[in-house]
Parts: structure tokens; sequence; C-alpha cells
């Protein structure tokens, strides 16, 4: 999907701007002369990354633009690098630390922001370019009504940086079908979603055609594709996501999320990484136990792997520790298990009862399958069956799937309400921040190390 393409380009883009503040950093600290020994090097360093990196992120440095102009970071840079500034200098009047000194901070800063300003300008240039000859494109849906599709397609033939594909046109237009075929009316979008899986939809409906959004949002939610509506719909949607400006109309993003930004990819990642690497040391011993015990106590592997869905609709093997006598992986995929069932161990009903069953889905996070907190991952059959039942239920797979979640926490896992799992998991999706995972993981020690609704 072109979302995970998007936050790789974005994990590149930080991993430049971390290259050229080293630089700037180790430039300045040779122009200044002073003699700074490596431990005050390197705290310097790492104490500017965060600072800097963050700060860029929250500012929207890394947020898609491929409308705007090649000098459009200009000011977004000048606004972090204000309060860069603002920190490094509170910092360094409470540590004080010589690596953070005045005499090579202020050099730092006016460095840096020239060269970032400079490396953005070039690199949004090159894009452009890049564009223009079909690499780096989105496929684009258009929806809508005369004279808005039309000059949104008028604007995207004109400008072709912006890097749209337009691969078809829904609802009555006048533009030459030669060019962008009208695949049909408003009706058949879901069809075309399937088929086409287009990167993008924008939505151009006026305020009087209000009443139709509801139909075709829900559709492109069905197949996790990302709506844009024109500004004047966006508050009674809630919409709050960046402005584009396509041939004098502005779109908004209908969803838009913290975990679409660069954070959500990078630091919880290391977090997954780091966390799910010291548990799985920690806990070796313990799971060696357990697989020995379950070798002996039944006949059957040892490890039970089920097909589940996660981000973006994309299918992996979980693993567990099976609780059940071995039968065909089949026979589950469509079914709840109930608590009552005898096909349960004795151990097995008590790794389930303790949650000990999940604790090889470690391996998922640690291979990047899953997550420590986020929406439990569901089996395709259940996922097929919601996404036509639940409303918003496909918005789960916009972030990664997890070991525990909000849901679970609040006692809605297993054979429980959907719909109150899916309102959980949104309220999670819109609200994602580092400290909220440390919440939900320290409520699952406390509340989830044993759960009598522990039957999924």
């Amino acid at each position: 999907m072109f979302r995970i393409r998007t936050r790789m380009t974005n994990f590149l883009l930080a991993a430049l701007d971390a290259v050229i503040l080293s630089a700037a950093f180790l430039a300045v600290r040779m122009w200044c002369a002073r003699e700074y020994s490596p431990l005050a090097l390197w705290v310097g360093l790492g104490m500017l990354f965060p600072f800097c990196l963050m700060t860029l992120s929250f500012f929207g440095l890394y947020n898609s633009r491929r409308t705007g102009s090649c000098f459009s970071d200009r000011v977004t840079i000048v606004k972090s690098w204000i309060l860069v500034s603002a920190l490094l200098t509170i910092l360094n009047l409470v540590l004080r630390d010589s690596s953070l000194h005045p005499i090579s901070l202020i050099p730092f800063v006016t460095v840096a922001l020239l060269t970032l300003a400079i490396f953005r300008s070039a690199l949004r240039l090159i894009l452009r370019r890049l564009r223009e000859r079909g690499i780096n494109t989105k496929k684009l849906i258009l929806v809508g009504l005369s004279p808005f599709v039309d000059q949104i397609l008028n604007s995207i033939s004109t400008h072709l940086f912006y890097g749209y594909q337009v691969i078809g046109v829904f609802g009555p237009s006048s533009t030459d079908e030669t060019t962008y075929p009208r695949k049909g009316e408003m009706d058949d979008l879901m069809e075309s979603l399937e088929r086409d899986c287009p990167d993008e939809v924008i939505i151009a409906l006026p305020l009087e055609c209000s009443f139709k959004l509801v139909d075709l949002i829900r559709a492109c939610e069905l197949q996790g594709v990302q709506a844009k509506v024109m500004e004047c719909l966006a508050p009674a949607l809630g919409a709050r996501g960046p402005i584009d400006d396509m041939g004098g109309i502005k779109l908004v993003s209908v969803h838009s999320y913290p975990t679409e930004r660069l954070g959500y990819f990078v630091f919880k990642r290391l977090f997954d990484l780091l966390v799910s690497f010291s548990l799985f040391v920690l806990l070796t011993p313990l799971m060696l136990i357990i697989a020995l015990a379950i070798s002996c106590s039944s006949r059957g592997p040892i490890l039970f792997r089920q097909q589940r869905v996660g981000l973006k609709g994309k299918r992996f093997w979980m693993v567990k520790f099976r609780t059940m006598t071995h039968v065909e992986d089949k026979v589950s995929d469509t079914e709840w298990m109930p608590q009552d069932t005898d096909r349960f161990t004795p151990l097995g009903r008590f790794l389930r009862r303790t949650n000990l069953d999940e604790l090889p889905q470690l391996w998922n996070v640690f291979m990047g399958q899953m997550s420590l907190v986020g929406p439990r991952p569901e089996r395709p059959f259940y996922t097929e069956m919601f996404k036509k039942e639940v409303p918003q239920y496909m918005q789960r797979h916009y972030i990664q799937c997890g070991m525990t979640g909000w849901a679970q926490i609040n006692g809605w896992r297993g054979n429980t309400s959907i719909q109150r799992r899916v309102e959980h998991d949104l309220y999670y999706l819109k609200n994602w921040g580092l400290w909220f995972d440390v919440k939900i993981l320290v409520f699952t020690l406390f509340r989830g190390l044993y759960q009598r609704r522990a039957y999924w």
C-alpha cells in the first residue's frame, strides 16, 4: 500500500536530516576550535537529534505535500528551528553542558537551518522531475460532479509533478473520456476499489450533496483507501488533516491520525524492537519450560500457527503456544471456540487464562508483523464478515495490530461485542502516543494476567 511506502520515504528523509545535522554539528565544532571529549561530543549529538527530529515532525515537515512549491518547507523549517533554538538554550542553562555552549550553538543553528532549507528545496525539485517522468506516482480515483471534477483534472494534467495517475472518474462529468475514462456512476465505486486498488480517492462534491458522502466514504473504508473531500465538507466529518490545493479546490483528508506521522513509524518501531527483544531474552527460560510441558502433556506440535490480518489487510502467520488437542487448522478458522469446550488440554486452559500462550508472539513483534500494542489481529474469515457488518471496521488496519490493546484491557476480547471492540480500537487510533502504549502495557500486566474471557 502507498501509505507504507510513504512511511518508508519519511524514514529515509529523517535519516538524511540526521546526517545533515551531524555534519553541521561536527563542522561547527571544528570551526569553533574548542576542545571536547568524545563523551561530550556524543552527549551533544544525543541531545540534539531527539529535539530536532521530533520538532521537525511536529511541524509537519514529514507530511506529504505534493501540491506545494519547491520552497514550501522554508517556513516550516524556520518555525521548527526557532523552537529548537529555544529548547537547546534552556537545556544548556539547566545542564550547563559544554557540548551545548552558546559559542557553538548559535553557528550550529544557523548552519543547520540553511543546510536543511537548501537540501529540502533541492529534494522537492528532484521529486518533481521524477513524478513528471511517471516515477513515484499515486493511482487516483475521482468521484464527483462538474465543474469540480473537471477543475481538478485540469490541474492534474497541467501540473504533472503532482504525480497522480487518474485511473477513472465516477459521476457525471464533461471531461474528455478518451483521456480520463468515466467508469460509471457513484454507486459503482466499490467494484473499482476492489479491482483497481487505488492509493487515493478524491470526492469532489459540494455541500448540498453531503448525503452521498456517508456511502462513498464507507466504500473507501472497506478497502482501506484514503479519501479526501472538499474543505467545505470537512467540519461535518470532523476532518482536520493537511489541506491540499488542487486547481483552486482545497481538499482535506477524511481521516488523519497520529499513527500516520513519522513518530509512530520510527519511535513505536524502536520501542517494539527494544521491549520485544528484552522480553524474549528475559522470558526464554519460562518459554522453554512451557514448551517442554506442552510436549510432555499432549501429542502434537508445541506452537500453533494461524493466519491473521494485519496492517493494511496484509495476512501473516501468528504463533501461539498450542493449548488444544491437535486438529486441522481450518477447523477453528470460521468459528469461535467456546469456553467450555473439551478440546482444551488442562495445561492449555491454564495458559489461556494467564495469557502465557501469547508469549511466542514476541517473535511476530520483533519481525515487524505485529506491535506490542494495537488492535488484535482477526482471522481472514471474520475480517471479511465484519467489514461488511460493522461501520469503520477496516480503519483498524490503518495501524499495526498488537499483542494487547485498549479494547482488550477494557474487557472487549473473545466472543464479545465487535462494535464495542472497534470503538475502543478507533479511540486508540485517534489518541495514540508512546505513553499511551506504556499505559496499556502496564494495565495488561495487572489486569490481563488472569482473564476469564481469554478465548480468542
